[in-house]
């Protein structure tokens, strides 16, 4: 047991400062984001993320200390992600960054989009749904997406 507190201690003490105050915020966030993700239809969520500019991508331009808040919300994010109660995949972690982006006043863009490759009713495949935040050229969650997927929506935030 010590060695896997010593590790995770480990892990803690190397993230920036903050990314540590962020730790809380970002678990509570991504309980938060899981709530309203099961339970409220995409219709009112799209109202809760910010302005839909419809299926264009967006990379909002961001001052070097915004970009600095945005790595921190990234680091923050992927590591409560790892410590939910139920399963964090990317559509509560985007959700969790944008409303912390928006807490920081961090410009940022929401991706939901569907894999490039297309779903074919012939061979069985089921279509690849993929979300993903951007502040500028920093990708907060969701990984580099833009190659891989198609965006369907986007969500800037006020």
């Amino acid at each position: 047991m010590t060695g896997y507190i010593g590790r995770k201690l480990t892990v803690f003490w190397k993230l920036s400062v903050p990314a540590k105050l962020l730790l809380l915020p970002a678990w509570l966030s991504l309980c938060v984001a899981a709530g309203i993700f099961r339970f409220v239809r995409f219709g009112r969520l799209g109202q809760l993320l910010g302005r839909n500019i419809g299926a264009g991508a967006c990379c909002p331009l961001a001052s070097p200390a915004a970009m600095d808040r945005a790595i921190a919300i990234s680091s923050a994010v992927q590591i409560a992600s790892r410590y939910t109660p139920f399963r964090s995949d990317c559509v509560p972690q985007a959700i969790a960054g944008q409303f912390l982006c928006r807490a920081l006043n961090v410009p940022s863009a929401l991706h939901f989009g569907v894999g490039n490759r297309v779903a074919s009713a012939v061979s069985g495949e089921s279509m690849q749904a993929h979300a993903w935040l951007v502040v500028g050229p920093i990708f907060v969650t969701g990984g580099r997406s833009f190659k891989t997927h198609t965006t369907t929506a986007c969500f800037v935030a006020r």
